[in-house]
């Protein structure tokens, strides 16, 4: 196996190594499940792009996964390219799930009962695919609102998820407990939910500061593209007797 890092090849060398001893799952489907298991999950923070590059390895592995959606976050799920992305991930095999803000709501007024269960309804809707499985956009810097119900919703925080089964995550490109290779022993731990954050891994294995500077970069080439794209649309309108400023816009 590859040494420990945030490269793609050892993330596809760990998950060939648990596909031999674990069976991969949804979460909820645990009681289905006679041999030891996996339950792999992303929450997708920053940039779907990079989830997308991650759920094509695990599907290449065979791999299921589910990917818990920020409405709020600055990417777009509901336009592009977002939209087809989060397509193309559940045409994978991938689910997805919603990743709720507290502190969106709380800051707009929001009710978190309602608003929780009507983003994961919206998700479900435009993307043809079950959303069961919610979790807290940096959980307890917000204060949780009394008496918030998930109804049918499962939430991945919850201690059947984290305490009744080994919880390991990658936050902040750190694993507390050392990288999750190292847990691939069935008989030590027979069920184990991952959280991968997808914003931390690359082909190259950057550092978090590098991967932060190489998704901010890539933030602000497309933002140059889409402004290009547009001034050269206005400025291809033969009816407009001003389209000189959008093709000095264009340099």
């Amino acid at each position: 196996m590859s040494g420990c890092g945030f490269s793609y090849r050892h993330y596809r060398d760990v998950l060939e190594a648990a596909r031999q001893r674990y069976a991969f799952g949804h979460f909820d489907g645990t009681r289905d499940h006679e041999r030891p298991f996996i339950l792999l999950r992303h929450d997708v923070d920053f940039s779907l792009d990079a989830a997308l590059r991650m759920a094509r390895v695990e599907a290449d592995l065979g791999v299921p996964s589910t990917y818990l959606v920020l409405p709020h976050a600055h990417y777009n799920p509901f336009g592009p390219p977002g939209f087809a992305q989060l397509r193309e991930i559940v045409a994978l095999g991938h689910r997805l799930g919603l990743h709720y803000d507290l502190g969106f709501y709380a800051s707009n007024g929001l009710d978190a009962t309602e608003t929780i269960r009507r983003e994961a309804a919206v998700l479900e809707g435009r993307f043809g695919t079950r959303v069961s499985l919610v979790a807290e956009h940096n959980p307890g810097r917000a204060t949780r609102p009394d008496g918030l119900e998930l109804g049918p919703l499962q939430d991945a925080y919850s201690p059947a998820f984290t305490r009744e089964i080994k919880y390991l995550s990658d936050s902040c490109q750190f694993w507390r407990e050392g990288c999750f290779c190292g847990f691939l022993d069935p008989e030590r731990h027979p069920r184990l939910q991952v959280l991968v954050h997808p914003i931390w891994w690359s082909e190259e294995g950057h550092t978090a500061d590098e991967a932060l500077r190489a998704h901010t970069a890539s933030r602000i080439a497309t933002a140059r593209e889409e402004e290009r794209r547009v001034f050269e649309h206005y400025a291809s309108l033969e009816h407009l007797g001003n389209r000189e400023l959008f093709r000095r816009g264009r340099s």
